[in-house]
């Protein structure tokens, strides 16, 4: 179902070419994605990911039209009240989304179109509520360390000392292949930093916009119209590592893991813009995926005995594999 939403969602709003790419790279991804789905491992991913997509599809229909249907305004406020339910990590899309709409409207809050969005986010997240007040708001606490200690980083120096070491250490775990090449993960991570890189300068002009437009005095702005579609999904990537980095408790991947669609996206969008050797680079990548991907296949189908259902115990499974995870 995620695959078919990000699929129809970049269709939409991007390109044809841009959402087959993203299928490819879904169907062949990283071992840590494909085993880590597989066996709930990335629990984090596999609870956030279908509200964010939804939520997402919502948004820019209403953000990139003059008049949306009110009912658009209830299904994305019934959504990310679920969201936030369902897994915390899902708010980090509300900042981001209510960024893009202060942009179009300063005074969206003081709007009927907010007010429904706001009347169904409560109605999404009651059953938060509700547990929480006869509870004890035992649910406001993080498991294991409450909810007084959400954010490590007291000085400059710790922050970059932090991000150096997701940045160069945790993140390329996104893009390990259970593979004898260790390299693997670290081409991968090239690929999609550059992929970064390349949309960050295309769309320079897009994202100068959106921070000029935040200070704006003006109410009303018709230069919203100007930002760029891959906009969003740039700074949310960015406040999300941000996030990430400020977060002292938030040191495997599985907080990471809800990226994985995002990563996708981005190298997809950026292989489509590329002017020339498009298909070549791809065909290249791609081979370069199935390789990976199915020597990772044929170490692991002794678990599951082919043609015979598993042939292990999950805890097996787990134990040889669980090193990825860091």
């Amino acid at each position: 179902v995620i695959l078919i939403l990000w699929y129809m969602f970049l269709k939409k709003y991007f390109s044809e070419n841009s959402a087959f790419f993203f299928g490819l790279f879904y169907v062949f991804s990283p071992s840590v994605f494909i085993n880590g789905d597989l066996f709930l491992w990335l629990a984090h991913l596999q609870q956030v990911a279908l509200p964010t997509i939804i939520a997402m599809l919502l948004f820019y229909r209403i953000f990139y039209r003059e008049k949306v249907n009110t009912l658009y305004y209830i299904s994305l406020g019934l959504i990310c009240g679920l969201g936030s339910w369902l897994d915390y990590i899902f708010v980090i899309i509300l900042p981001v989304i209510f960024i893009f709409w202060f942009i179009k409207d300063k005074i969206f809050f003081l709007r009927k179109s907010f007010l429904i969005f706001l009347i169904f986010f409560i109605i999404g997240l009651s059953p938060w509520i509700y547990y929480n007040f006869t509870h004890n708001f035992d649910g406001i606490y993080f498991k294991g360390y409450g909810s007084t200690t959400i954010y490590a980083v007291a000085s400059l120096s710790k922050f970059m000392a932090r991000g150096k070491e997701i940045i160069g250490k945790i993140f390329p775990y996104l893009f390990y292949f259970n593979c004898w090449l260790g390299i693997i993960k670290y081409i991968y991570y090239f690929i999609f930093c550059f992929s970064f890189a390349i949309l960050i300068y295309i769309h320079k002009k897009s994202l100068q916009g959106l921070f000029i437009d935040i200070f704006s005095p003006k109410i009303f702005s018709e230069s919203y119209k100007n930002i760029s579609k891959e906009t969003f999904i740039l700074i949310f990537i960015v406040i999300y590592i941000l996030l990430f980095i400020l977060h002292q408790k938030w040191i495997k991947i599985r907080y990471l893991s809800p990226l994985y669609p995002f990563i996708f996206a981005v190298v997809a969008i950026a292989i489509n813009n590329l002017s020339r050797g498009k298909w070549i680079f791809l065909t290249l990548f791609v081979l370069f995926l199935i390789f990976s991907t199915s020597y990772d296949f044929e170490k692991r189908l002794p678990y599951f005995g082919f043609m015979k259902g598993f042939s292990y115990r999950g805890y097996h499974f787990y134990a040889d594999f669980g090193e990825a995870l860091v």
